[in-house]
């Protein structure tokens, strides 16, 4: 049985990841199940596949990007609790300033999949 110290560290990207928690599906699916909902509605069952791409993707970097702007809000509480210790900035295998670069990258992945909406949806 391998020790703590023994352990080989978890390379950099899977950190990266588990900061976006791509591990854990149900915060995406919060976003994601209405939006397509409402976009299948609105195109009465038939909505061009790009666009549902577009709410697929979008879904996915909006709520990764609020993930990581939490973690990086909350990262003084989170070490205090048992079931978010080990996120990584709680745990400090991130800095906060890759978090914030992981945010910003997020945002704007979102900002520039949000260019291809109607233009209309920027005043809702």
């Amino acid at each position: 049985m391998l020790t703590q110290e023994q352990r080989q560290p978890e390379p950099y990207w899977l950190t990266i990841l588990r900061l976006l928690r791509w591990n854990k599906p149900a915060g995406r699916l919060i976003l994601m199940v209405p939006a397509l909902w409402a976009v299948f509605l609105a195109a009465a069952g038939e909505p061009p596949l790009p666009l549902v791409g577009v709410i697929i993707l979008g879904s996915l970097v909006t709520s990764a990007a609020g993930c990581v702007i939490n973690d990086l809000w909350d990262r003084n509480i989170d070490p205090q609790v048992a079931r978010t210790r080990d996120r990584p900035l709680a745990s400090r295998a991130l800095s906060i300033q890759v978090g914030i670069v992981v945010a910003l990258v997020a945002m704007g992945c979102a900002g520039v999949l949000a260019l291809y909406l109607n233009p209309f949806t920027f005043w809702l």
